[in-house]
């Protein structure tokens, strides 16, 4: 049961986020044609964007960051789903991951490369998606930036 709860509110979480930045891509696109303000990109909105963004970021880097290559990412999240085969746990895991990086990059497309300071808060996730996935591709592949190749002027 307490795996059940869990996978709900997670997924409830992911659904927040993924609506919240839907709407901030609207907004901006519509606002890109002068058909309607930013301003139209509600309070509320711009916090769930960022703060459950925030959390769900959060989840994603800390189990790549723990995750060893070739393994399944967010299977000690899911763990407990007993209902079905592995491939249940695989197919909850890759569809979380999936929509955050589809949030996230679109995010950082439209609201920043795109339509950058339109919605301020789709501008800021954005960017911070871009910098949190770069941080979680280097935990998962366990890429270490050395000093070995810096190049030095003498």
């Amino acid at each position: 049961m307490k795996y059940l709860v869990g996978f709900i509110i997670t997924y409830l979480l992911l659904f927040f986020y993924a609506y919240a930045t839907y709407q901030g891509i609207a907004v901006v696109l519509c606002a890109a044609h002068r058909q309607c303000s930013p301003d139209s990109f509600s309070h509320e909105l711009a916090y769930v964007l960022t703060t459950v963004g925030g959390l769900i970021s959060a989840l994603i880097v800390s189990e790549l960051a723990i995750t060893p290559p070739q393994k399944l990412p967010l299977a000690r999240v899911f763990g407990g789903m007993k209902p079905g085969p592995q491939t249940l746990l695989a197919l909850a895991t890759y569809t979380y991951v999936a929509i955050w990086l589809v949030a996230g990059a679109s995010a950082f497309v439209v609201g920043f490369l795109i339509h950058p300071h339109v919605v301020e808060p789709l501008t800021n996730v954005g960017t911070a998606w871009f910098g949190i996935a770069v941080a979680a591709a280097y935990s998962y592949f366990g890429i270490n930036p050395g000093t070995q190749n810096h190049v030095t002027n003498k």
